[in-house]
């Protein structure tokens, strides 16, 4: 759905009795936009970091004097030339460029196809993530690849284009509206005003809690090992 349609859906729904919907046909005062597009990044960012809603996947080509990987865009192949980068180890495409999207590593593919052990210390082949966007492989030799499978974020929304895709499953759609609700009322102060934030936050934690009781949102780990080998590097 669009930023519109959020923007609607709030205006006749969570925040219909507030000054920026007053004028009750579903719109929002401009003026708020800001605040709300701030609101909906915030809420994005929760739900994408609580559940895996997107998964994506990179190749990466290590070098024997690399032990740190970088997944920033700067290190990117269709994001050269730049001056710092003496080897471009992220091997994406111009048509599918890497987006620097990354919230945490969830598997690790190496040239033959099966998974590498991740973040395992009893493991001499083992990979690690000492932080989100760094994977950490020592040092071997050149032209070994690895494919990385990673659970990613939704694109930050920018203010002035209410055309802008809002990706959320329908089964959390109720609870983004709830959390960009909190913000909104965490932030008016009043002692009523802070009692409805927290309505909005226990209906929040109930459709999140009621999504992981129920694995409404299960995803599985066995493909990228199919992606990386039509690609072409094992």
């Amino acid at each position: 759905m669009k930023v519109s349609k959020v923007l609607s859906d709030l205006a006749f729904g969570k925040l219909s009795n507030q000054s920026m919907a007053e004028a009750g046909d579903g719109t929002i005062n401009v003026r708020y936009h800001p605040k709300l597009i701030n609101c909906m990044n915030e809420a994005l960012i929760r739900l994408y970091t609580r559940f895996i809603i997107k998964e994506k996947d990179l190749t990466l080509e290590l070098v024997e004097s690399i032990t740190n990987y970088h997944l920033l865009k700067r290190f990117a192949e269709s994001n050269q030339p730049q001056p710092d980068v003496e080897f471009a180890y992220i091997k994406d495409l111009d048509c599918e460029a890497f987006q620097e999207d990354v919230l945490k590593v969830l598997a690790v593919y190496g040239n033959d196809g099966r998974r590498v052990p991740l973040n395992d210390p009893e493991s001499c082949t083992s990979v690690f993530t000492p932080q989100e966007n760094i994977l950490q492989a020592f040092p071997q030799e050149s032209g070994v690849f690895l494919g990385v499978q990673y659970q990613a974020k939704h694109p930050e929304l920018t203010v002035g284009d209410l055309d802008q895709e809002v990706d959320i499953p329908p089964s959390l759609y109720p609870a983004f509206l709830s959390y960009i609700a909190y913000m909104v009322f965490s932030d008016m102060g009043s002692q009523d005003a802070i009692g409805r934030a927290q309505e909005h936050m226990a209906v929040y934690e109930s459709i999140c809690s009621e999504a992981e009781t129920r694995d409404i949102l299960s995803t599985s780990l066995s493909n990228t090992n199919v992606r990386f080998s039509r690609r072409g590097w094992v």
